[in-house]
């Protein structure tokens, strides 16, 4: 049996190339929905955006059930049994989509008092959160369509979903906000494009599975229980990851203001970089592992656990540390000046970032394992804890308080609680993992750091340069990491792949 997943390599491009597109029309959409919204319009855009994504809460876990239930069925090559699990998740998925909906009407009605918002403003953000809850409504059921390709490990097909609607959805705003359209136009354009990327989800699915079908009498009753049962675990974990990194922007404009918001935002999503390279290589150890568990394969968990680890440090520490130690030029050549204030919101939410390159593998193995009760519970106690220190912290330092809350919860529950359990139950001494991220990372984060540091200092050609210089640096962190991180057979094995790669270019 394979460390890896099956379809690894192509799966990562893939997750890898969605990201890539997700970050570029990101740097084009941010700065568009800034200049044509302004501070307040695009505050309102990302607080109703955050608290639509916090009613996925009513999702309950279903949506991340299905993949674990598909990928145990697929591992066995029960047809039957992938066809009934698909049919159940969808019909108990349509129940919590119609109450996520009537819940969102209700927060429409409710949006404009909440916060302090009049006259044309607020019945613009009531039609916006009325539009995007309707989209959550029909894609909460939907998510069974994406389940089930994430659990027979085709990322490259939910992937190519995904691009396609983030594409059409720059192309939309770009249209809409040069023809003079507000919140309701921009709203109105990324559903329909959204609804059809769902559609195309549930025809790839359709192809996957032959004999699929979504008729109630294919759903069983008698696997609601166990279903409930999962569900509950992933849902509470779902939820806390809402609100420590969804509901923060909506503390800030609570606590700060509206416009504040926005500054968080931005330094929250720029923070986020290296948070998203991490799926794109650990998100396939989750049906992974799921296969491996049904088949009682624990020594194969406990390498493709480790083989997790490394991938996600290797890829997110790098940027996330050059992220913190040029937010300034990189702000400035992004959105402006306007925005320097989220400089500090960027630092302390790296270095979250950094810490998760550690927990997310835990976490997706665990689940995967069928262990997800205990962690569920450590994050919810942490999105509780990281709730009440926001408000305190947001209240006595501003915004760049809720961004050091984040960080301290998170660090916390990642060391002292996620991963010594994890080591438990899955056989892996915790030195074995710290001991191989130190071996691996210390030297080339030492060098890189010092050199961004002088580089940040000279400045040389501006943020432009600055950015040019960091991209260098990246370069020279994976280069160090390949002779501190990689054994003389994996080096050996790299040379090799990428001579062949140029072979090929090159005939």
């Amino acid at each position: 049996m394979s460390v890896l997943p099956a379809g690894f390599r192509r799966s990562a491009l893939s997750n890898y190339l969605a990201t890539a597109s997700s970050l570029v029309l990101a740097l084009v959409t941010v700065p568009l929905l800034t200049s044509g919204l302004g501070r307040t319009g695009y505050g309102v855009w990302v607080l109703v955006g955050s608290l639509i994504m916090y009613l996925e809460i009513f999702e309950f876990g279903f949506g991340t059930t299905t993949i674990r239930y598909v990928a145990d069925a697929s591992s066995r090559e029960d047809e039957q049994g992938v066809r009934t699990a698909i049919a159940t998740s969808f019909w108990l998925l349509v129940v919590p989509g119609i109450i996520a909906l009537l819940v969102g009407l209700a927060v429409a009605w409710a949006f404009p008092a909440l916060f302090s918002l009049h006259g044309d403003t607020a019945s613009a953000a009531r039609l916006l959160v009325v539009l995007l809850a309707v989209d959550l409504a029909i894609s909460i059921p939907g998510d069974t369509f994406g389940g089930v390709l994430i659990a027979m490990q085709r990322f490259d097909l939910l992937n190519a979903t995904l691009i396609s609607v983030l594409l059409a959805q720059t192309a939309a705003i770009a249209v809409v906000l040069a023809l003079g359209g507000g919140l309701v136009a921009l709203g109105a354009a990324t559903t329909v494009i959204s609804l059809l990327g769902q559609l195309a989800r549930y025809l790839f699915a359709r192809r996957l599975v032959p004999g699929m079908s979504l008729r109630p009498s294919r759903a069983r009753r008698e696997l609601v229980r166990p279903y409930a049962v999962t569900s509950v675990w992933f849902s509470l974990n779902e939820v806390s990851v809402l609100v420590v990194q969804r509901l923060d922007a909506v503390v800030v404009g609570g606590v700060v203001g509206v416009a504040a918001a926005g500054v968080y935002a931005v330094g929250q999503k720029l923070a986020m970089l290296g948070d998203r390279l991490i799926d794109p290589v650990v998100g396939a150890f989750f049906p992974h592992a799921a296969a491996q568990a049904a088949r009682g394969e624990r020594a194969a968990v406990r390498a493709s656990s480790l083989a997790a680890f490394r991938l996600a440090t290797a890829v997110a520490l790098p940027p996330t540390l050059l992220t913190a130690l040029l937010a300034g030029p990189l702000l400035d050549l992004w959105v402006g000046p306007r925005f320097a204030e989220a400089e500090g919101v960027v630092v302390y939410l790296a270095g979250a970032v950094g810490i998760s390159a550690l927990r997310r593998p835990a976490q997706n193995v665990l689940n995967g394992v069928g262990k997800p009760r205990v962690v569920a519970l450590i994050s919810v106690a942490e999105a509780v804890t990281n709730l009440t220190l926001s408000i305190a912290l947001g209240r006595a330092i501003g915004l760049t308080g809720v961004a050091v809350a984040t960080l301290i919860t998170t660090t916390s529950a990642t060391v002292l609680l996620v991963l010594p359990y994890f080591c438990r139950e899955v056989g892996i001494p915790a030195r074995r993992i710290y001991g191989a991220v130190a071996s691996a990372h210390l030297l080339p984060a030492a060098v890189v750091s010092a050199l961004a540091l002088g580089l940040r200092s000279a400045e040389p050609g501006g943020s432009l340069g600055v950015l040019l210089g960091g991209m260098g640096l990246g370069l020279l962190y994976f280069g160090l990491l390949t002779r501190t991180g990689l054994s003389g057979p994996e080096r050996a094995a790299l040379r090799a792949a990428l001579g062949r790669r140029r072979l090929g270019q090159s005939s």
